[in-house]
């Protein structure tokens, strides 16, 4: 697994309810009321929306003072003859605000099959993508599948704008594999499945316009010989005159 800095200085969970329901303690762990008016019901299956947000508060530099981080949506409860089939969290919106006037609103959002369990903060992460020492923001927008730790929503502090900005080319990196930022190399690392026997992985390194380039790709295929001996083709790209260009392919025996 994958290290993600994820600081969190405090955090302050604040649910609203339908008319008639009050929030009950010891939030994680602990499901929401059912409202009576509040239910989709089709013979036994049933499904609960309750809204809920929020609050994580957290500097990305040491010299900024605090941000607070509020995510906005909706607890999502699904049963099934009395059984849960689903206990999650869909987030629609994401609001970012500091001392010094900073007030942005992310919203449209869409996240499926946020749970709770899948950390304390929703999904919620900050960790410095670009190595310019502020930390940024991302939000899981679904669980990954095979070569995938899931998908994120990425919005990477400008320090000339004061501002956080979407990153798309990062969120499109996590619909096919998991990230990782190195900040020793300064790059920012992609690990993901190309097929059932068949595994990759791509350096890029960020433009001086923001941009990130690819520079270097290995993948690894597994074989299996007429003896059912195990090796690996390994073929290793890298960035040459604009185009990915093999530099060497060769076969590692397995024991």
């Amino acid at each position: 697994m994958l290290k993600r800095s994820i600081l969190i200085a405090a955090l302050c969970v604040v649910a609203a309810v339908f008319v008639g329901h009050d929030r009950p303690q010891g939030f994680f762990g602990v499901p929401d009321p059912i409202p009576p008016d509040n239910s989709a019901a089709q013979n036994d299956f049933e499904e609960v929306f309750t809204p809920f947000a929020f609050t994580a508060a957290q500097r990305i530099h040491e010299s900024m003072p605090e941000f607070e981080f509020t995510l906005e949506g909706m607890h999502v409860l699904v049963t099934d003859n009395g059984e849960v089939w689903w206990d999650g969290h869909e987030i629609e919106a994401l609001t970012i605000t500091g001392t010094d006037g900073l007030h942005q609103v992310f919203d449209s959002l869409y996240t499926s099959n946020t749970r709770a369990e899948e950390s304390n903060s929703y999904g919620l992460e900050l960790e410095d993508w670009n190595f310019d020492g502020f930390l940024d923001v991302s939000l899981l927008k679904y669980p990954g599948g095979a070569g995938s730790r899931g998908a994120y929503y990425f919005w990477l502090w400008n320090p000339e704008t004061g501002r956080f900005e979407a990153n798309t080319q990062l969120e499109e990196l996590t619909y096919y594999s998991t990230l990782e930022a190195v900040p020793a190399s300064g790059y920012v690392v992609s690990y993901y499945q190309l097929d059932h026997d068949s595994y990759g992985t791509s350096s890029y390194r960020y433009e001086d316009d923001g941009s990130l380039t690819e520079i270097k790709r290995v993948e690894e295929i597994w074989e299996t010989d007429e003896n059912d001996g195990l090796s690996v083709r390994v073929i290793v790209y890298e960035l040459m005159f604009g185009e990915m260009v093999v530099i060497d392919d060769y076969y590692l025996a397995i024991e």
